[in-house]
């Protein structure tokens, strides 16, 4: 099966899924064996030579096993592949068009630096965050947001301050969803053993005519990230945009206690640290519990999208 709008569906977190220095330089030899062994290959079906086809297949087979090996080292691995299909059309699409914007835009280059930058200051910063904790940070960011919601769940959009809100976290008021990236997560929220309803029209302000680049169109907890530029989005974000405290310890009203917890799931996994630095991925299951110490509660690791999701 061919994946629907491949092209911009694959370049919509090509950023996000190549940024370790060592896989962004095996990629540029490897991307080049695989241009040499595809024409290759077309000569020699052309020619009839066996000879000529069995070098294609060694070059080919040499160019995915040395994309896959950097692949390994990134922090966010690729999308699996659905069938056949999609693994030969997301492969070709990537070697001819995409991986070649991503060198020729520049983007490659700019991941090349943040990765050189990062080597240089990841000591001072995991220092840094030691020293001040990563949850104070997380608290002070959230809790300072004009308009935020404090008090007990269902909580509605909050729309009065929205824009004001977007300006804070660095986000634009957009006049219509974007295209460049074009994903979706779903989430999650129970609270004592209630679900939480995730409302319609978050991020969506009809009255003065903007939408946020995170927003929901019904009730079903389906996010949709609709950007008109790459770059991460965090699941902070969403409840900066919603207008819901969320932090390490509070969600809402609810806050960590003596009694009480409060977890955050991705597809089934418990995950530690900051909650609001958790990275929005397509079709990530997200689950927020807040529940008693001890309590037992189902948890969903994965959500039915619908078909052209």
């Amino acid at each position: 099966m061919i994946r629907a709008r491949l092209l911009a569906w694959q370049w919509s977190d090509y950023t996000a899924k190549h940024g370790n220095r060592t896989n962004l330089l095996l990629h540029v030899p490897a991307v080049a064996l695989f241009w040499v062994g595809t024409i290759v290959f077309v000569c020699g079906v052309t020619r009839r030579s066996l000879g000529e086809i069995a070098i294609a297949l060694g070059c080919l087979i040499v160019s995915v096993a040395v994309q896959g090996r950097g692949h390994r080292l990134e922090r966010e691995a690729p999308t699996p592949f659905s069938g056949a299909g999609d693994f030969v059309s997301r492969l070709l699409v990537e070697q001819w068009i995409t991986f070649p914007r991503f060198l020729l835009s520049g983007a490659w280059y700019r991941a090349l630096g943040r990765s050189a930058r990062a080597l240089v200051v990841v000591g001072a910063a995991l220092l840094c965050l030691q020293a001040c904790g990563s949850a104070v940070t997380s608290t002070t960011a959230s809790t300072a947001l004009p308009g935020l919601q404090t008090g007990e769940a269902p909580w509605p959009p909050e729309l009065d301050h929205l824009r004001e809100r977007l300006h804070a976290i660095g986000l634009p008021a957009l006049e219509a969803e974007g295209t460049v990236v074009h994903r979706h997560e779903h989430l999650d929220i129970i609270v004592d053993g209630r679900h939480i309803l995730v409302p319609a029209g978050v991020g969506i302000n009809e009255a003065q005519g903007f939408i946020a680049p995170i927003h929901t169109h019904d009730t079903t907890g389906i996010l949709h990230v609709e950007s008109d530029e790459v770059r991460a989005f965090t699941l902070g974000q969403v409840f900066d945009i919603w207008g819901v405290r969320f932090t390490a310890s509070c969600l809402g009203a609810d806050c960590v206690d003596e009694g009480h917890t409060l977890r955050t799931f991705v597809n089934g996994l418990d995950m530690p640290g900051d909650p609001r630095s958790i990275e929005l991925e397509q079709h990530q299951e997200i689950a927020i519990v807040y529940a008693e110490k001890g309590a037992r509660v189902a948890v969903p690791s994965s959500y039915r999208f619908p078909k052209d999701f």
